[in-house]
């Protein structure tokens, strides 16, 4: 602190004024660059969020696409057609395919490696 003399009390009045003012202005700018602070952040979060969301749709389109090639196999067990997703123990969709009695096992136990259609 100041120990600065004022001439008289106008003086000392137009000092306090000025602190006034200033200490007003000081808040004011802390307030504003923390708001700024936030929304840019919040900005960062949005834009990092929508990326992540953009990629998982991505992902998702390129899912079902490969899904639905016209490289499918389609086989027909109790006369149901069902589609092959994925080879299993160690076979190939092609393989599963010629499989019979694997492809009934897969149908029984709801195998994801086979798709109804």
């Amino acid at each position: 602190m100041s120990n600065k003399k004022f001439k008289d009390l106008e003086e000392a009045q137009a000092a306090y004024d000025a602190l006034v003012v200033d200490q007003a202005t000081a808040i004011q700018e802390a307030v504003d660059n923390a708001i700024k602070e936030t929304v840019e952040k919040k900005d960062k979060e949005i834009a990092d969020l929508t990326k992540r969301a953009e990629d998982a749709e991505k992902i998702a389109e390129d899912a079902v696409e490969k899904f639905n090639s016209p490289d499918d196999i389609i086989v027909t067990i109790d006369k149901k057609k069902y589609k092959i997703a994925f080879g299993v123990e160690g076979k190939t969709k092609e393989e599963l395919a010629e499989d019979k009695s694997l492809l009934a096992k897969l149908v029984k136990n709801g195998s994801a490696a086979i798709v109804a259609i």
